[in-house]
């Protein structure tokens, strides 16, 4: 399902991002920093607080399951998962 994910954390290897959709945006997932990077045209250093649009499992247990993929920057309108 496409949902919303919030990055709050960048790294130089790996970032942090929270989706609120999935366990009430209480736990983060970590992802490769390079691909948010290339996904949103800004550097490391600009990615915090920047929103995405990704497709997630929302039924996962563990975040390592949540496995978001297909970025899109702004987020796009239409039916998104709150």
């Amino acid at each position: 399902m496409r949902t919303r994910a919030l990055v709050v954390h960048a790294g130089q290897i790996t970032a942090q991002v929270v989706l609120p959709a999935w366990m009430h945006g209480q736990v983060t997932v970590t992802v490769d920093t390079e691909d948010l990077v290339a996904v949103a045209g800004l550097s490391r250093q600009d990615l915090t607080g920047t929103e995405f649009s990704v497709v997630a499992d929302l039924s996962a247990i563990t975040d390592t399951d949540v496995n978001p993929h297909a970025w899109q920057l702004p987020a796009t309108s239409g039916p998104i998962a709150a």
